[in-house]
């Protein structure tokens, strides 16, 4: 009988361990940092959600990189499947961590490593610290970095040890992508598109000095590393200095450390040095001073596929299912695309075109009043939008999901409805009445207010509407990529 109350006693030591593990697990996947690139962005997360074995060719460093090589552009005219594993203020030393991490899942053939971050030895921000410590799975290769970047003497190396002393306070800042993974990370296999553009000022850059500064310990160190690393896995890697403007102080670090790269057997490129055969335009294809907008991005990209074409045997993967990933980021893209040429397009018959020719999208319509048998320019659309029979004469609310209509009432009646437009989200219409009452008359007035919205978010309220309300939801990327008001008079055919 004792040894069965033993046996029972371990039994309840092991059921509490698993237990606690799993709670201790979940808790801090909610609790960890997800952000590479800003606003819940991370390369990291699409590096994990991608399938092991099949990444070809990789690109590392700052966030000058995930601005300026973008995966999608290569696969859709090469079919090479290309990651960019480039952090926000990526050190050294944890570039060379970010290599292996993804070495240890792939066998790519070819790796460019930005050199960006040559000139300073940690990170500017504590933000990007966080960003490059905390993002990687915990394993031996990230215990490593944490070794490699912090000296003994410093205080906060056990915390980035642990990591659930730098964590645990994020309770109150806890969003919805805390617990489900943002959509945006499943595609662009880690690329960010920055398509907002800036003026890039090349009038004081020290580009083209060729003065050398002494290579430091910690460059020639990283130089070393990647020399290591090249040999180890038999991959060629490319040192290269992506397009950017550069400072007098940083030129001749970046001259060194690309001549003792050139010295250690590497083949380097420095892009600056090829601003007029890359075609870009400092008015449109920087987004600032030190990275590429989406449009300059298009620009290197094409470069690189020709560059890797050339130079390289690599497969055309295009077909293969294999590599389904690459094909939905090129779909994924495809709506990042529409929703900048949304920025562009004006008048309602274009808009209507644009919609119809776009898929996985959540279209919703509100009037607070019909054209009657007038005719107008809607009722010529109403096909392209799947518009409901006496939606354009009596108006209401119209909410039409790829093509289908799922709610279509009346602005005159009180009901709510409901429905669920993807796992995460619900779209709703409720109406209720209300009361407005005249302080010099004492008469009121009672009407019917509806209000429609996605979760808790209210879209438009009925008693606010200006005109025609369209809004345009995009399921494919998970949020609203296009609000605006169509005034009714403008619709009018005479």
């Amino acid at each position: 009988m004792k040894r069965n109350k033993e046996w029972k006693k371990w039994i309840w030591l092991a059921l509490f361990l698993a237990a606690g593990t799993f709670v201790v697990h979940r808790v801090y996947r909610v609790l960890s940092w997800k952000d590479t690139m800003a606003a819940y962005l991370s390369n990291a997360e699409s590096f994990y959600h991608t399938e092991d074995g099949l990444i070809d060719v990789a690109v590392f460093g700052t966030s000058h990189g995930y601005a300026a090589v973008r995966p999608d552009v290569i696969w859709d005219e090469y079919g090479y499947s290309v990651f960019n594993f480039s952090v926000s203020g990526q050190d050294k030393i944890s570039t060379i961590h970010y290599i292996r991490e993804l070495l240890d899942r792939h066998t790519p053939q070819v790796l460019f490593v930005d050199i960006y971050a040559t000139p300073y030895e940690r990170a500017g921000v504590l933000s990007n610290l966080y960003r490059n410590m905390l993002s990687l799975k915990y394993s031996q290769n990230s215990i490593a970095q944490v070794s490699n970047y912090f000296t003994e003497e410093d205080e906060e190396r056990m915390d980035f040890y642990l990591r659930w002393p730098i964590i645990h306070t994020r309770y109150r800042e806890l969003k919805p992508y805390d617990f489900y993974d943002s959509p945006a990370n499943r595609y662009g296999r880690g690329a960010v598109y920055l398509f907002m553009t800036g003026v890039a000022d090349f009038s004081g850059t020290f580009s083209h000095e060729r003065e050398k500064k002494e290579l430091s310990e910690s460059n020639r160190l990283f130089v070393d590393r990647l020399a290591e690393i090249r040999d180890e896995y038999n991959v060629t890697i490319i040192p290269i200095l992506l397009p950017c403007v550069v400072y007098e102080d940083e030129q001749p670090v970046f001259n060194g450390v690309l001549e003792y790269a050139e010295e250690c057997g590497f083949t380097c490129i420095d892009f600056n040095l090829m601003l007029d055969e890359l075609d870009l335009d400092v008015t449109r294809d920087f987004f600032d001073n030190t990275h590429l907008s989406g449009y300059g991005a298009v620009k290197m990209s094409r470069w690189i596929g020709a560059y890797l074409k050339e130079h390289f045997t690599l497969e055309d993967h295009r077909g293969d299912e294999r590599f389904y990933q690459w094909e939905e980021d090129a779909q994924h893209y495809a709506h990042v695309e529409f929703r900048e040429q949304l920025k562009e397009i004006t008048g309602l018959s274009h808009l209507a075109t644009g919609i119809s020719e776009t898929d996985d999208l959540l279209v919703v319509l509100v009037m607070t009043s019909g054209f009657g048998e007038q005719k107008n320019q809607l009722a010529t659309l109403a096909p392209l939008l799947h518009l409901p029979e006496g939606f354009v004469e009596n108006g209401g609310i119209c909410v039409i999901d790829e093509g289908e209509v799922k709610i279509h009432t009346s602005l005159q009646t009180e009901d709510r409805y409901y429905f669920d437009m993807d796992e995460h989200h619900t779209v709703w219409a409720e109406s209720a009445q209300q009361t407005d009452k005249n302080l010099m008359t004492g008469e009121t007035d009672t009407r019917i207010v509806w209000r429609v919205g996605i979760d808790r978010e209210t879209w438009y309220r009925t008693e606010e509407s200006k005109g025609i309300e369209i809004l345009i939801y995009d399921k494919r990327l998970e949020y609203v990529i296009d609000r605006r008001t169509i005034d009714y008079q403008s619709l009018y055919v005479n």
